[in-house]
């Protein structure tokens, strides 16, 4: 993520990426991530992400997320997950 962030904005000089919570239940994982434009500066944005993966002899074979992005001055600093 944070690669692939490079190219995308000026704006992202200390992009940040962290895994919140990783879940599993057999072939099926859930994960939780956070990606800030700066470390440093959190108020700047970014994307709160949970992924949800389906796994067969040991490849994803189906993937889904579910995004929110993050806005400077948002009412709820904790967003929705």
């Amino acid at each position: 993520m944070i690669e692939a962030s490079k190219g995308l904005n000026a704006r992202i000089t200390e992009p940040e990426f962290s895994v919140k919570h990783v879940l599993a239940d057999g072939n099926f994982v859930a994960v939780h991530t956070e990606f800030l434009n700066s470390k440093s500066k959190p108020s700047e944005g970014g994307l709160r992400q949970v992924h949800l993966l389906r796994f067969e002899n040991k490849k994803i074979v189906e993937y889904w997320d579910i995004t929110q992005q993050i806005l400077p001055n948002m009412p709820n600093v904790n967003g929705a997950f």
